[in-house]
């Protein structure tokens, strides 16, 4: 035998053996986003995050939401799939993100799994197996009643206390002095619903524009001992002779009785007035769970950060919302059309109100 063939065999294997290893080490993941906060500050700023990576703690597993088996990872963020992705509650679970959807408030994020691990301090979350998580949204009768309301010019600021109460669906007015959210110089309130299931609770506040102005809002929720249980916010851009719908949503058990709202007026120029009716709504179907939107883009440029907003009815009453970005679609030019596709499983509605909204933070 010639032991210095041998050897030099040997030598070569291992150089082989390392530079593999050194090669599989070279094509580890690229995360985009280390944690659900950074991640959802991304979706929140309007973003383009589909194809991205992101990991996250899963603080309670869903597995039967009205979505599909949801990962929660964050009062917002629900991780959803078709088939149970084998993780449990408290795993730091690592993801490619492949669609994005915002109903009623809440991201709804479709993914291909690519890893999960244990976190060694996973005892503070829930493995929820046995809740049905029903997620059909239903609405709940209500009457909003506004007092207390105050406005200045000064600072162009509105601010008003509304109640929620059991009763007949609909926004009721106290009286001709209310001003917000009715009588002032940028937008006239149409209906108000309160929506609710097992998961969240949303106050949606449908409104007529008076003038073009960004409103920036935010609502401090109470419930019925008067305690602070959220606080949300909500940008939209009113346009003068078009609607637009504020939303705020909580998620948890927790009914919201009472909101606190405030409100920044910023108004916009005429600039950007021809870009109101950029994108139209031609015809949806729904199927399997799923409403298909058919868009269509009627002016020269759009902004792809631009929010396509969705109202759905049922009978006349608001039985749930979506918000999708026009980064999302194929919209190449004028004139060229592209089908959006909601997820709607548990929802039943008859009427789809779109609206086509100019990024809020592009001003």
């Amino acid at each position: 035998m010639n032991f210095k063939n041998v050897i030099k065999q040997i030598v070569a294997v291992t150089i082989s053996a390392i530079t593999i290893i050194l090669c599989g080490c070279g094509s580890a993941t690229k995360i985009d986003y280390e944690s659900a906060e950074t991640f959802e500050a991304a979706l929140n700023n309007g973003e383009n995050l589909e194809g991205k990576t992101v990991r996250f703690i899963a603080l309670e597993l869903r597995p039967q939401s009205a979505f599909g088996y949801n990962i929660f990872a964050g009062e917002h963020l629900n991780f959803v799939s078709t088939e149970n992705p084998g993780v449990e509650a408290g795993d730091i679970v690592t993801v490619k993100v492949t669609k994005i959807q915002s109903i009623l408030g809440s991201w709804i994020i479709r993914y291909e799994k690519i890893s999960s691990k244990k976190n060694k301090s996973n005892s503070n979350y829930s493995n929820n197996q046995n809740s049905t998580g029903d997620n059909t949204k239903t609405v709940v009768e209500n009457t909003v009643t506004i007092v207390d309301n105050t406005v200045s010019a000064a600072d162009n600021r509105l601010s008003a206390i509304l109640n929620i109460k059991n009763g007949e669906c609909g926004l009721t007015i106290k009286n001709d002095s209310d001003v917000f959210l009715k009588n002032n110089d940028y937008f006239d309130v149409v209906e108000s619903w309160y929506l609710k299931d097992s998961f969240t609770k949303s106050l949606v506040i449908k409104v007529l524009g008076k003038k073009n102005a960004v409103i920036n809002s935010s609502a401090i929720l109470y419930d019925g001992s008067d305690n602070v249980i959220d606080k949300e916010s909500d940008k939209i851009v009113i346009a003068e002779g078009r609607y637009n719908y504020f939303e705020f949503t909580k998620f948890g058990n927790d009914e919201i009785v009472k909101a606190d709202i405030s409100a920044s007026v910023e108004p916009i120029t005429e600039k950007y007035k021809n870009e109101f009716d950029a994108v139209t709504m031609e015809k949806c179907n729904v199927s399997d769970g799923e409403l298909f939107v058919t868009i269509k883009q009627a002016a020269d440029k759009i902004d792809d950060s631009g929010r396509l907003k969705f109202l759905l009815y049922k009978n006349g009453n608001l039985v749930g919302t979506d918000t999708e970005y026009l980064y999302s679609t194929n919209l190449n030019g004028k004139g060229s059309s592209d089908v959006v596709s909601i997820w709607i499983y548990g929802i039943d509605c008859d009427t789809v109100e779109f609206i086509y909204q100019i990024s809020p933070y592009i001003f």
